[in-house]
């Protein structure tokens, strides 16, 4: 009964051990769960609300990609981060309620 008891704490052991080295090694692909799109993409909304495609250039050299919707008459505006998974085209489908719906710029 020991040697059972102490080869199943081993396995369950190993098994820990792998399982955390190969969350420490693939943790970026884990969290980090976005996409690139093509460079010459070009975006397809509702026509009813106009937008804008913005890129905003970073100090360290990195160029960040967003999209402005504007309503006739904002009631204010909301700033949105999608955050890190998925890209503009999914979450801009989100933010494009957001001012339609509520008539804030987006």
């Amino acid at each position: 009964m020991k040697r059972f008891l102490k080869r199943s704490a081993f396995v369950l052991l190993t098994i820990y051990v792998l399982l955390a080295l190969m969350l420490t090694v693939f943790q970026e692909k884990i969290i980090f769960q976005s996409y690139e799109l093509p460079q010459e993409y070009e975006f397809t909304f509702d026509t009813s609300v106009a937008y804008e495609e913005l890129f905003l250039p970073a100090k360290d050299g990195a160029v960040l990609n967003g999209l402005h919707f504007k309503v006739p008459a904002p009631k204010g505006i909301i700033l949105y981060c999608h955050g890190n998974a998925g890209s503009l085209d999914k979450w801009g489908h989100w933010a494009l309620q957001l001012a339609q719906r509520y008539q804030y710029d987006v």
